[in-house]
């Protein structure tokens, strides 16, 4: 698909950090009352993007839970935050490129699973749900992180390619 094609070269071009690579959501905890987000085990160091860092650290897929509930912290309003104080106008659309990318991955490797891929008893007894979890993906792609050009275009083709005859609700 040439929008990922475009999304991948745009993110291929910015420079990775160094950092934690122990990309967990269990490793981020949210103060319930407060605004404070503290990160835990830092076992793992690397070089990657901080968006990157920031979509896995704040998406839990769920693993293990009998409902196969997936959680992100992330929507329109944190990423414009993120971009805001980060100093970076780019911010917004580097966090929904690399969520795209992550949630794609997840959705390939459960529907791998489904048709009896590699490891596949070993995701299925994790992921919960199979059929919830593949709405839930869809549903995630769909919410849009920022007003890129390239990514509302992406989730026009998603929203047309998951209703019949690309009629929207």
């Amino acid at each position: 698909m040439p929008l990922l094609a475009e999304m991948h070269r745009w993110l291929a071009q910015r420079p990775p950090k160094l950092g934690s690579t122990d990309y967990n959501a269990y490793n981020a905890i949210v103060d319930p009352v407060g605004a404070e987000v503290r990160f835990l085990e830092f076992a793992k160091i690397g070089w990657d993007w901080t968006e990157r860092r920031l979509v896995q650290y704040t998406t839990s897929v769920g693993s293990g839970r009998a409902d196969g509930r997936m959680r992100s912290l992330l929507d329109a309003e944190t990423a414009r935050y993120y971009a805001e104080m980060g100093g970076r106008a780019d911010g917004a659309r580097a966090l929904e490129y690399h969520r795209i990318f992550f949630l794609l991955n997840g959705a390939a490797m459960l529907c791998a699973a489904l048709d009896g891929g590699p490891r596949a008893a070993a995701l299925l007894a994790r992921w919960k749900k199979p059929e919830r979890r593949l709405r839930q993906f869809a549903k995630l792609l769909a919410r849009g992180l920022s007003i890129d050009p390239v990514a509302v275009e992406f989730r026009e083709c998603l929203q047309d390619s998951l209703t019949p005859d690309g009629d929207r609700p």
